[in-house]
């Protein structure tokens, strides 16, 4: 069963950049916990091997998170938008400063 999603899924690669930065700051502790949404990416690798269930969870939990951060987003949100393999589109860099848009 395909499994459509409503938000791009940005490479496991991509994020573990990001992830040393969310440990330093305690951000997405949960999902990077064993058992968590990016422990359990990171094993699988693509999105196509990720059961339906997590990608049910991720779904959620971007719908949620993607509303607070639209109407207010900060560095942490960001962070966690990213361990969950999302990159919205206002950004931040490594530094937490806002990445203008052009």
């Amino acid at each position: 069963m395909k499994f459509e999603t409503k938000y791009p899924f940005l490479p496991v690669r991509d994020a573990e950049k990001w992830e040393m930065i969310a440990g330093v700051r305690k951000v997405s502790m949960t999902a990077r916990s064993e058992g968590g949404w990016f422990h359990e990416v990171k094993k699988l690798r693509r999105w196509s091997l990720v059961p339906v269930e997590l990608k049910e969870r991720r779904e959620k939990f971007l719908s949620r998170t993607l509303a607070a951060y639209k109407s207010k987003p900060t560095f942490r949100r960001f962070i966690s938008l990213i361990m969950w393999n999302y990159l919205p589109d206002i950004q931040f860099d490594k530094h937490g400063a806002m990445i203008e848009k052009k």
